[in-house]
């Protein structure tokens, strides 16, 4: 019994592609319409550090000083925060052997992004840094 295989006509082909495009393009700008009102913002850190939680992987201090801009919602002096540290291309995690150890001053690249998420929620997203 001969096989039948089902091709689509070469028009469709041609005019498929340029439909996705067009598709995609118009999701994006939706997208961004909803989104451009978000930025990161980014605060720089010193943060001295005052435990290290090796069962959370997390490094807990107290912020000795912050750089950020007008209207930032950064972390303040004397605050005490505890993070995740990731590298600076916030990709991956840091490597432990690279965390900053106890009674260290680490500096600290502080970015967040406030936007929606799921169900039309507020969420805040945040990477924080560990800068060499």
């Amino acid at each position: 019994m001969p096989s039948t295989t089902h091709r689509m006509p070469e028009r469709t082909l041609r005019t498929a592609a340029p439909l996705r495009i067009v598709t995609a393009l118009l999701l994006a700008v939706a997208w961004g319409g909803a989104c451009s009102q978000t930025r990161w913002v980014i605060c720089e850190l010193s943060v001295h550090v005052d435990e290290v939680q090796r069962a959370a992987q997390r490094i807990a201090g107290r912020v000795a000083a912050v750089k950020a801009p007008a209207g930032a919602q950064c972390p303040r002096v004397d605050e005490r925060i505890s993070f995740l540290p990731e590298t600076p291309d916030y990709q991956s995690v840091l490597p432990r052997r690279r965390w900053p150890k106890v009674g260290a001053v680490a500096r600290v690249c502080y970015r967040y992004l406030i936007g929606s998420c799921k169900h039309a929620e507020v969420c805040k997203i945040e990477h924080h840094s560990v800068l060499p």
